[in-house]
């Protein structure tokens, strides 16, 4: 074999004591063969080599002792070459734990040893403290073990940093409590509303008149000023209503005109706000076209409107007016036209009637009767949840009070007007609407929870928004069209 370090002494013939082997050229030997060839004296040994034993590594003459950071040079402290990294490139694998007598390297003064047990303490580290600060006298390092003991004031203070904050003024007793649930708060109005107070006796005379009594039966009359509002709210809307239908046909189809207009610009806005991004503008344009058409052309206002739409918002996203997601949004705005515009137009279809204002009392009277109905009996002695999941607060009581009011209005009161002067005409009417109305109320709830919103408006005081005022009646015109053309009235 040759050794690269020293090719003057190369060995040109084996010991006679190994074997040949055929067709082998240099051969890798062992430690035991090269041992008994040395002790043969068939090779000799390098020029200026000390004779080790077996096992023995020469140190490295060539190479100086460079400190690195896994071997650390130790003052007065002789390296084992064995522990050595560039010795170690050339020896055979040593097991140092194997009991051959031979310890590993000390540690430097004031760390323990890689070998020994974990004691737990932690180096002390100062945020304002230099690299000597760290240090004891003897130059190794300080070690916080627990105890207090040996520490100075300012030692002991620079540790309150790494403590957590805990702001004694903080209430926690809401992060304790969850949030209520929308049946359990329904619950508990209708429980406060079973509450019967002793009334107050009568204020004497002039100490002011006595106001009227709470709706609600809460005894407090916490609700007063909403259901005033409420009133003078409904009040405006009837005499508004009542200024147009008096004046003809062609005032009041202004007047569903901005009715439509208005819920579908509420109905599009809360879309808006909850993220979609439907085309507005084609919406409100076919909304605001849809019912003038009706009006002067019939069914042709539907078979022109819609398709349009639906053409033109497919273009809108194809052009990227809007860049965003197109399916979505497609079906968003050509179903929210499809619910407020292609069903409100059908007022445009009722007063193209002769009757048509008769047409549209028919409609607004019943579905009024509805609510004013539904919402006190329900009020009073609701007990029995309709709808939990869509809308808490409507109760099988209240819709039972309300399609009793929607039928009574509808004889009573429409029957009076024309083309509903036929009993039966005016019994007919009052069902349908009885049917429609709270299907029309429910869909609206339903959008609304969908959407995580309490009102799609407010811009009637204490009735929230147009659309919110108007849900019932946009499914009931429909209903009541066909109704007319299936009686033959108008």
């Amino acid at each position: 074999m040759t050794d690269r370090h020293d090719e003057e002494n190369e060995i040109t013939e084996l010991p006679t004591s190994l074997p040949p082997v055929a067709g082998e050229g240099v051969r890798i030997i062992g430690a035991e063969e090269a041992q008994a060839a040395l002790d043969s004296g068939a090779v000799a040994r390098r020029l200026g080599e000390p004779e080790l034993g077996f096992g023995e590594v020469p140190a490295r003459t060539d190479v100086a002792d460079e400190p690195t950071a896994e071997h650390p040079v130790v003052s007065g402290a002789e390296p084992d070459p064995r522990f050595d990294a560039h010795a170690t490139q050339a020896m055979d694998v040593v097991d140092v734990d194997a009991g051959d007598g031979i310890a590993p390297p000390p540690a430097p003064e004031g760390l323990p040893h890689w070998s020994e047990p974990a004691t737990g303490e932690v180096p002390i580290i100062l945020a304002d403290a230099t690299p000597d600060d760290a240090l004891d006298a003897s130059g190794g390092l300080r070690y916080r073990t627990g105890a207090t003991a040996g520490w100075t004031e300012e030692e002991l203070d620079s540790f309150e940093g790494f403590e957590p904050e805990v702001d004694d003024d903080l209430d926690l007793s809401a992060l304790a409590t969850p949030p209520e649930d929308d049946d359990v708060a329904f619950d508990r109005e209708v429980a406060a509303r079973r509450v019967r107070t002793t009334p107050s006796p009568r204020p004497r005379a002039g100490a002011g008149t006595r106001g009227p009594r709470d709706p609600d039966h809460l005894g407090n009359g916490a609700d007063r000023p909403d259901m005033l509002v409420r009133v003078v709210t409904g009040l405006g809307m009837a005499v508004l209503a009542l200024v147009c239908l008096s004046a003809g046909r062609d005032v009041t189809m202004v007047l569903a005109t901005a009715i439509v207009g208005v819920c579908a610009f509420e109905f599009f806005a809360a879309l808006h706000a909850r993220g979609f991004r439907p085309a507005t503008v084609i919406a409100m344009l076919a909304s605001l076209t849809i019912v003038p058409l009706a009006y002067e052309r019939g069914y042709f206002a539907f078979a022109f409107t819609l398709p349009l739409v639906m053409v033109f918002t497919l273009l809108w996203f194809v052009f990227e007016v809007v860049h965003t997601r197109p399916m979505v949004n497609v079906a968003v705005t050509v179903g929210g036209f499809v619910y407020v515009g292609v069903i409100g137009g059908f007022a445009g279809l009722l007063l193209s009637y002769q009757d048509g204002v008769g047409l549209i009392i028919g409609v607004a009277v019943p579905v009024i009767a509805y609510d004013v109905f539904g919402y006190f009996v329900g009020s009073q002695l609701g007990k029995t949840r309709l709808a939990p999941a869509i809308s808490p607060n409507k109760t099988v009581e209240g819709l039972i009070g309300g399609m009793t009011g929607s039928i009574i209005a509808s004889v009573l009161i429409v029957k009076q007007i024309a083309p509903w002067g036929n009993l039966g005409d005016a019994l007919a009417l009052g069902i349908t609407i009885a049917f429609m109305a709270p299907l029309g109320d429910l869909a609206e709830s339903m959008l609304k929870r969908d959407l995580g919103i309490k009102d799609f408006g407010a811009i009637l005081p204490g009735h929230g928004g147009m659309l919110d005022r108007f849900d019932a009646l946009l499914f009931c015109m429909p209903a009541v069209y066909f109704l007319a053309r299936a009686l033959g009235v108008g």
